[in-house]
């Protein structure tokens, strides 16, 4: 457990806040501002088809504005590519147990379960490196990249 999330947050004179289930609304001197959290799930995906290091194996995705159309492998056309980074919220469990109720037991059967609710969002980081991590290969490379990095800033 994080000791930060444990203090009090201190507001400045004049700014209050409230908490409502999953709304949090902000007033102060400059207006207000008010945020809902959601269950959706939101993956980093990348638009850039030519910079993708492995295309037969990439999980591919078609975009509804901001959401999930639909996920898989096989999709063609596609619009972009699964990063493998992923921002999970307890949602994710009900796409799993629904995907699991059709005998699908894949990460991506979960995410098309949501996506198919519209529950699936998704942030474009196109243009930064990335590089899912799923072999000892992308694990070795990845740890390259990492100390190349690091040597650059030093």
């Amino acid at each position: 457990m994080s000791r930060i999330g444990k203090r009090p947050v201190e507001l400045p004179s004049g700014v209050e806040a409230k908490v409502s289930g999953q709304t949090v609304e902000v007033k102060g001197p400059k207006g207000t501002r008010s945020f809902t959290a959601t269950d959706d799930v939101t993956l980093a995906v990348d638009g850039n088809k030519e910079s993708i290091p492995d295309l037969d194996d990439v999980m591919k995705v078609t975009l509804d504005g901001e959401r999930i159309g639909k996920i898989s492998k096989s999709l063609d056309p596609w619009d972009v590519a699964d990063t493998g980074v992923m921002y999970c919220t307890p949602g994710l469990f009900e796409g799993l147990r629904a995907a699991q109720a059709d005998e699908l037991y894949g990460l991506a059967d979960g995410l098309a379960h949501l996506a198919s609710s519209g529950l699936a969002t998704v942030c474009d980081v196109t243009g930064h490196w990335w590089l899912d991590v799923d072999t000892p290969t992308a694990l070795r490379q990845a740890e390259a990249h990492v100390r190349q990095r690091l040597r650059k800033s030093a």
